[in-house]
């Protein structure tokens, strides 16, 4: 009798062994790297979305500091800070990457980590994804920002009431930074319109 019992305890040792392995590993911490840019640490506008993407989390059941740890870094808008936030993310080697803006997702971009945008522009003109529906790669997001909009508003601004006889565009073309911009170098390629 005794010797199966010892045979039922090593069986169900070993069956369990794996279970108690595999519970182990969902309990593990994620790390998170956010990369907040276009914002400083202290900005109104920005504790608003760490807020909201915190409440998120807790919505769908991760506990901060107990399942995820998040690692915020806010570069501003100056692309050697970002840059400097993004070498010390790659150096932490997170679970996952939130970037927050196109430059900063530009920056990240082709370090060996996964990413989730937000706020980016164009991602397929930026070359972030290959399309919306099936990203491809370790890179995926959310995009607030549609591309033909931009042509509807070069169309407000050009309805007589409106009073613009021209304006002028600036954008770092490399990083397709607005719709405006991307609508505004389509129709300089097109020549439908061009600026003075």
């Amino acid at each position: 009798m005794r010797r199966r019992d010892f045979i039922k305890g090593i069986a169900g040792s070993t069956i369990a062994w794996p279970l108690a392995a595999a519970a182990q590993q969902r309990a593990q911490k994620r790390r998170v790297a956010v990369l907040m840019g276009g914002l400083t640490r202290g900005e109104a506008d920005g504790q608003a979305e760490v807020d909201a993407f915190e409440e998120g989390l807790k919505e769908i059941g991760w506990k901060l500091g107990s399942n995820i740890e998040l690692d915020y870094r806010w570069p501003g808008a100056e692309l050697a800070q970002v840059s400097i936030a993004a070498n010390e993310i790659v150096a932490m080697r997170p679970d996952l990457v939130v970037s927050r803006s196109t430059p900063a997702t530009a920056i990240m971009l082709n370090r060996g980590l996964p990413i989730v945008f937000v706020l980016v522009a164009d991602p397929i003109s930026s070359g972030f994804v290959q399309n919306l529906g099936h990203p491809g790669g370790s890179v995926t997001g959310f995009s607030v920002f549609e591309t033909s909009v931009g042509g509807k508003w070069l169309a407000l601004l050009k309805e007589p009431r409106r009073r613009f006889l021209e304006f002028r565009c600036c954008s770092t073309p490399r990083l397709h930074s607005s719709p405006m911009a991307i609508c505004v170098r389509r129709r300089q390629r097109h020549r439908r319109w061009a600026p003075r």
